[in-house]
């Protein structure tokens, strides 16, 4: 395809300080055109849409529900019965606001924001409290058993939590229980971000590029990676290990926290950074693919 270069971005929004040498879009030949024909298992959503039907629309993708009782009340569950499924989905959001609009990502789902920042103008905004992409424990219907990974009853576990990612977008509290192969990136939480879910066991994760104003909760995890991330709430949780390289503001001290076995690790200022290309749609709806180039500059934030 025939690939023309883009004006340079340079400090794209107040969130992020990656530097870009240029951005890529794509105007392709007739079988890629700047409005692709996106297959099937890709849904492209947009602020006029129906919050309703948006939420429809996602349903198929989320992990499925079991109900169970517990201490007599009717509860529920996400499960994870789609571990190894062989479907596959991508959700894009136009820029523009989604209020109330709260979904589940499962398995072999990448949930995308379309904008060109995070916060302000172009960016895709989740706003009310109950609104955004989240991950949660699954399994809470499953018993406590000797020597099992359920930490007690109505727990549930995020140990496979697996496969599955969100990038681009703001919210007011995201909560993000996973543990590997399981990103977060670019993203703005004004209230918090939560990496855990009450007392499930969780193990490892990673989060970049982001800003998080309220709390960030490690919880249960037993090792979490946070890059280029500032902080401007209260820092917790954490089992084992964290690691912070090139972050700024409630950074906690390095070393063995006081806090049962966690240890902090922190790179202040990391030799070289890249972040993920990310796709962006003009405000004409186009498509463009934007592509950070590896700096060694401004590597905090």
């Amino acid at each position: 395809p025939q690939i023309n270069v883009c004006k340079p971005n340079t400090s794209i929004s107040k969130l992020t300080t990656i530097h870009y040498s240029f951005s890529f879009k794509i105007t392709m030949v007739s079988n890629e055109p700047k409005q692709p024909d996106w297959p099937i298992n890709v849904f492209v959503f947009k602020p006029e849409d129906d919050v309703q039907k948006i939420k429809d629309t996602i349903k198929p993708t989320e992990d499925p529900i079991t109900h169970y009782e517990f201490n007599g009340q009717k509860m529920q569950t996400h499960n994870s019965d789609h571990h190894f499924s062989t479907k596959r989905y991508a959700l894009l959001f136009a820029p523009g606001e989604y209020k109330d609009c709260k979904f589940e990502v499962g398995y072999y789902v990448q949930m995308a924001g379309l904008g060109k920042t995070v916060t302000g103008e172009g960016a895709v905004k989740f706003t009310g409290e109950e609104s955004g992409p989240f991950v949660p424990a699954l399994n809470k219907d499953m018993p406590v058993t000797k020597g099992g990974s359920i930490a007690q009853d109505n727990s549930g576990l995020c140990l496979d939590t697996f496969w599955r990612m969100a990038e681009n977008f703001s919210s007011e509290k995201t909560q993000w229980a996973v543990s590997q192969a399981a990103p977060l990136r670019r993203v703005h939480a004004s209230k918090q971000l939560m990496f855990g879910d009450g007392a499930a066991y969780s193990s490892g994760g990673f989060v970049a590029n982001a800003k998080a104003d309220g709390e960030c909760n490690y919880a249960a995890n037993q090792q979490w990676y946070t890059r280029a991330v500032e902080l401007n709430g209260n820092v917790g949780g954490g089992a084992w290990s964290t690691v912070f390289s090139g972050c700024i503001g409630n950074v906690p001290a390095e070393g063995p926290s006081g806090q049962g076995d966690l240890v902090v690790t922190i790179e202040e200022t990391p030799k070289v950074r890249m972040e993920k290309p990310y796709i962006v749609m003009t405000e004409s709806g186009d498509y463009e693919l934007h592509i950070p180039k590896a700096t060694t500059e401004e590597t905090t934030g």
